[in-house]
């Protein structure tokens, strides 16, 4: 894949959790499903590390292993927390390229840009 413009639209998903009925917390804007379920893996297994019951969470690590796009992306509740991830397809999140001016090839992380860019 070649370097695009940093104004064109893109691709990625928006993963990120929190408790059931409150506030988001950190959302990363991640390229690839791959990439983003990997970050949801390390997201529900760092919080289930804080949980006196894991059942739950481990069930669910367990599916996600050979969890589709289809099946992913989307809302999966978990004891008192909601993990998500959201494909944006015209995602305009600002990058790093977007500073420093230099052609983005669209393949790293960062953090998503406030609720209006999801």
């Amino acid at each position: 894949m070649g370097a695009t413009n940093n104004d064109s639209p893109r691709t990625r998903y928006h993963v990120g959790s929190r408790d059931i009925g409150g506030a988001e917390y950190r959302v990363e804007c991640i390229p690839t499903w791959h990439d983003a379920r990997d970050w949801l893996h390390d997201d529900v297994a760092n919080t289930a590390s804080w949980a006196q019951d894991q059942t739950e969470f481990d069930a669910f690590l367990e599916r996600l292993e050979t969890m589709t796009e289809a099946d992913g992306v989307g809302e999966h509740s978990i004891d008192a927390y909601t993990f998500y991830v959201h494909r944006v397809t015209a995602c305009g999140c600002p990058c790093k390229c977007d500073a420093t001016g230099q052609p983005c090839d669209g393949t790293h992380r960062r953090e998503a840009a406030p609720a209006a860019c999801r």
